[in-house]
């Protein structure tokens, strides 16, 4: 298992904005020509977080990534996820909470909204899902996400109210479509 420094750090799995490969990561560290920070941990470094049992370690693993990746969704989507499941309920919400992002989007609504749902705060999260809603009608993911969130809370009339009108708009192959089938008997 590589040491917290070097997860972190290894080049191929870390390409800054506007690189067009890891040749230019290498080339900016030999030049020493800072690129400007990644906004994102690649899927294999969050996998090396997720593997780690040891809440000590993983707590500094993952500060030492924030160090490097302060706005990275990635990262504190499993940062909650972490709490939730020690379980610590008051930090993840705490974390919830406390978090600003660069831009306050739709997107990071969205994914404020199922964090809060984690965390257990049914009302907030059911509040903030109603108004993406609202706002973004045809996104699939959210509406889904949302019937999902309602249906394990067993508000299953609340699911089928949310999944139904989108129910055909939802591909066939998809991993939404089984559940809306479940949702509609």
């Amino acid at each position: 298992r590589p040491s917290p420094s070097k997860v972190v750090r290894m080049q191929p799995f870390v390409t800054p904005p506007g690189a067009t490969s890891t040749e230019d990561s290498d080339e900016a560290a030999v030049t020493g020509r800072a690129a400007a920070a990644p906004a994102q941990v690649e899927d294999e470094v969050i996998e090396e977080l997720q593997a780690i049992r040891d809440d000590a370690e993983f707590d500094a693993r993952v500060a030492d990534a924030i160090q490097l990746f302060p706005q990275c969704p990635k990262l504190w989507r499993l940062q909650v996820h972490n709490m939730v499941q020690r379980p610590d309920h008051a930090a993840a919400l705490e974390l919830v909470d406390t978090r600003k992002p660069d831009v306050e989007d739709d997107d990071f609504l969205y994914l404020k909204a199922e964090l809060l749902h984690e965390a257990r705060e049914y009302e907030r999260s059911d509040a903030m899902f109603r108004d993406l809603l609202e706002r973004n009608p045809d996104r699939l993911e959210i509406r889904i996400t949302y019937a999902k969130a309602l249906f394990s809370e067993g508000n299953l009339v609340g699911a089928y109210k949310v999944i139904e009108p989108a129910r055909e708009d939802i591909p066939e192959r998809s991993k939404g479509r089984p559940f809306a089938e479940k949702v509609r008997e």
